[in-house]
């Protein structure tokens, strides 16, 4: 009986590590109990939608993929619980593209890294509205 319970304990945990798949259209709130959030396409926000990113998220991004936000990007992080955002391995990836008008976007205690190709920022705004606080930018030729 304790071998069940011990193996049954190892299978939940592996199953934890293992995340979830995002891509394509996405919207509504990441929170860290779904960590991480493996990027395995390219992930938008459709115009007037947003997507709200909570602290503790873990986003792994796969492969060279950008995220877009054609809504807004509400990722409000804490001091003591922030918002990653990286390439898996330190492989490089397409960066945020924030291209909404409108809708502000708001990053506050994010780690963004390995967007280090001669073409990508950590975070580009596009005439887009964005407020960044607190955040940490590593392995970027341009960062915003």
């Amino acid at each position: 009986m304790e071998k069940i319970l011990i193996s049954f304990i190892l299978i939940l945990y592996n199953i934890s590590l293992m995340g979830v798949d995002v891509s394509g259209n996405q919207s509504g709130v990441w929170s860290p109990d779904n960590n991480p959030y493996n990027v395995v396409g390219e992930i938008t926000i459709p115009a007037e939608e947003t997507l709200e990113i909570q602290p503790g998220v873990i986003v792994s991004v796969q492969g060279y993929y950008q995220i877009t936000a054609e809504g807004n990007i509400l990722a409000i992080g804490a001091e003591a619980d922030s918002i990653r955002f990286f390439g898996f391995n330190n492989l490089s990836w397409g960066g945020i593209r924030l291209e909404s008008e409108t809708q502000q976007s708001e990053f506050y205690y994010c780690y963004i890294e390995d967007t280090d190709d001669i073409n990508d920022y950590g975070i580009n705004s596009i005439n887009s509205p964005v407020l960044v606080n607190y955040c940490t930018f590593e392995n970027h030729k341009k960062a915003i």
